[in-house]
Protein backbone atom coordinates (compact mmCIF):
# COMPACT_ATOMS: atom_id res chain seq x y z
CA UNK A 1 0.00 0.00 0.00
CA UNK A 2 0.93 3.18 -0.80
CA UNK A 3 1.75 6.44 1.47
CA UNK A 4 -0.90 9.26 1.47
CA UNK A 5 0.79 12.25 0.97
CA UNK A 6 -0.94 15.63 0.68
CA UNK A 7 -0.42 17.99 -2.39
CA UNK A 8 0.47 21.30 -0.75
CA UNK A 9 1.34 24.88 -1.38
CA UNK A 10 3.89 26.02 1.17
CA UNK A 11 4.61 30.01 0.95
CA UNK A 12 7.98 31.31 2.08
CA UNK A 13 10.22 33.84 2.48
CA UNK A 14 13.74 33.71 1.08
CA UNK A 15 17.16 35.23 0.79
CA UNK A 16 17.82 38.62 -1.67
CA UNK A 17 20.85 40.19 -2.84
CA UNK A 18 21.44 43.14 -4.89
CA UNK A 19 24.07 42.26 -7.21
CA UNK A 20 25.71 45.66 -8.46
CA UNK A 21 26.82 49.10 -6.53
CA UNK A 22 23.96 51.39 -5.15
CA UNK A 23 24.06 53.88 -2.48
CA UNK A 24 23.51 52.38 1.01
CA UNK A 25 19.91 54.47 1.27
CA UNK A 26 18.46 52.38 -1.84
CA UNK A 27 19.76 48.92 -1.62
CA UNK A 28 19.43 48.70 1.80
CA UNK A 29 15.60 48.91 1.42
CA UNK A 30 15.62 45.28 -0.44
CA UNK A 31 13.08 42.67 1.27
CA UNK A 32 13.13 39.12 1.06
CA UNK A 33 11.69 36.97 -1.78
CA UNK A 34 8.45 36.01 -1.63
CA UNK A 35 8.29 31.88 -2.56
CA UNK A 36 5.61 29.70 -3.28
CA UNK A 37 6.06 25.94 -4.00
CA UNK A 38 4.02 23.45 -4.95
CA UNK A 39 5.06 19.75 -4.05
CA UNK A 40 4.15 16.51 -2.12
CA UNK A 41 4.22 17.05 1.62
CA UNK A 42 6.38 14.48 3.16
CA UNK A 43 7.86 15.75 7.02
CA UNK A 44 7.02 19.20 8.87
CA UNK A 45 7.92 19.90 12.34
CA UNK A 46 9.15 22.91 14.34
CA UNK A 47 12.70 22.46 12.03
CA UNK A 48 11.22 22.59 8.63
CA UNK A 49 8.76 21.82 5.98
CA UNK A 50 9.94 19.09 3.59
CA UNK A 51 8.41 18.81 -0.06
CA UNK A 52 8.59 16.89 -3.09
CA UNK A 53 7.60 17.42 -6.69
CA UNK A 54 7.52 13.46 -7.55
CA UNK A 55 6.34 10.76 -5.03
CA UNK A 56 6.50 7.02 -6.33
CA UNK A 57 5.36 4.34 -4.10
CA UNK A 58 8.40 4.48 -0.61
CA UNK A 59 10.56 6.86 -3.14
CA UNK A 60 10.51 10.82 -3.65
CA UNK A 61 12.23 13.16 -6.04
CA UNK A 62 12.70 16.70 -6.72
CA UNK A 63 12.71 17.47 -2.60
CA UNK A 64 13.32 20.68 -0.93
CA UNK A 65 13.64 21.50 2.69
CA UNK A 66 12.47 24.92 3.91
CA UNK A 67 13.53 26.11 7.41
CA UNK A 68 10.17 26.74 9.25
CA UNK A 69 11.37 30.08 10.36
CA UNK A 70 10.69 30.88 6.46
CA UNK A 71 7.44 29.71 5.92
CA UNK A 72 4.66 31.66 6.31
CA UNK A 73 1.70 29.63 5.09
CA UNK A 74 1.33 26.30 4.25
CA UNK A 75 -2.37 25.44 2.12
CA UNK A 76 -3.35 21.66 1.12
CA UNK A 77 -4.31 22.12 -2.43
CA UNK A 78 -5.47 17.89 -2.64
CA UNK A 79 -4.91 14.55 -1.04
CA UNK A 80 -3.78 11.04 -2.44
CA UNK A 81 -5.49 8.22 -0.38
CA UNK A 82 -2.92 5.79 1.06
Amino acid sequence: MEPAYRLVRVEWQDAATVDEWGPVSEVSKTKPEVCQTVGWLLYQDGLCVVVAGTVGGEDANSVMVIPAGCVTGVKTLGEVPG
